[in-house]
């Protein structure tokens, strides 16, 4: 599964966060995404009134080669287990969240086009920006409210690092862009991008002229994970027909009646065999 990357970068406050959660709401787990603050260094030999005075704007404040290696673990048709930050503690905390490929990818950041290897990853490039007055109005309410974070250390944060590695890092990858957006609730905006991902996902499901593969929802975890450690590229969605022509399903008794119009896993028509027996291995426990 080749999938589609779009970068989604911007200022602190920007709306670029805003951006993405739409998307990602409108998609649901059609769409993965990834948020590069989840990528920020461990610090645990560090104490945690040091942690708070330190540059989190810098580019080398990222493990971005981490990134870099789950993004191509995605593209192989991997699920990665992907770090997760802990804000309040200024720190990666001990959590994982596992993500599973999809065919389009949305990756988020302040500096996710400051790296040229990632850069040269995206497929799609857009830029959310904001003036700089309402992007630190925006952090201060964000950071006070949702982060735990007090008044007087945001804005000697914002004044010290921010806003310079802003002018220094972030602002020159602007014209890098492909898009560029004046806010995060920007409509029109977000429904150019949004049809251009449905359009993108049409392409993939119905042109591809891929196999069809449905099962119940109970065996759907399972059977995306075997597929994804035995290296099958795939891909799912939810669609309310599977009698396309072209395509071939598992055995019917593999498949819970009452939700067969409702799950349904693509892979190539090359892996359809070597899938199908994986599958029933892993369904029957073992058993043929």
């Amino acid at each position: 599964m080749k999938s589609i990357l779009i970068g989604i970068a911007g200022g602190t406050g920007s709306g670029k966060s805003t951006f993405t959660n739409r998307l990602k709401d409108a998609f649901h787990d059609d769409i993965a995404v990834l948020y590069h603050d989840n990528y920020y260094k461990k610090q645990d030999g560090i104490p945690f009134e040091e942690r708070k005075k330190m540059n989190y704007d810098h580019p080398e404040a990222f493990e971005t080669e981490l990134l870099l290696d789950q993004l191509s673990r995605l593209q192989r048709g991997e699920s990665a287990q992907c770090p997760v930050y802990d804000y309040s503690q200024h720190n990666r905390s001990d959590q994982f969240l596992t993500v599973l490929p999809k065919r389009v990818i949305l990756v988020e950041g302040i500096l996710v086009f400051a790296d040229q290897r990632l850069r040269d990853m995206f497929d799609i490039k857009i830029f959310v920006e904001a003036d700089a007055d309402e992007r630190i109005l925006r952090r201060v309410i964000r950071d006070v409210k949702e982060r735990g974070r007090d008044i007087e250390g945001v804005v000697e944060q914002y004044l010290t690092t921010v806003k310079p590695m802003h002018y220094l890092y972030v602002e020159p990858t602007k014209p890098l862009a492909d898009i560029i957006i004046n806010s995060g609730m920007n409509e029109v905006a977000f429904q150019l991008v949004k049809t251009s991902i449905e359009k993108i996902q049409t392409m993939f499901f119905w042109q591809k002229k891929e196999v069809l593969v449905t099962f119940s929802l109970n065996d759907f975890n399972r059977v995306k994970d075997i597929l994804a450690a035995n290296q099958i590229p795939y891909d799912w969605k939810t669609v309310p027909d599977c009698g396309r022509r072209g395509r071939r399903t598992l055995g019917t008794a593999f498949m819970d009646e009452s939700v067969l119009r409702q799950y349904y896993l693509y892979v190539e028509k090359k892996e359809y065999e070597r899938a199908e027996y994986l599958v029933k291995t892993v369904l029957t426990g073992g058993k043929r």
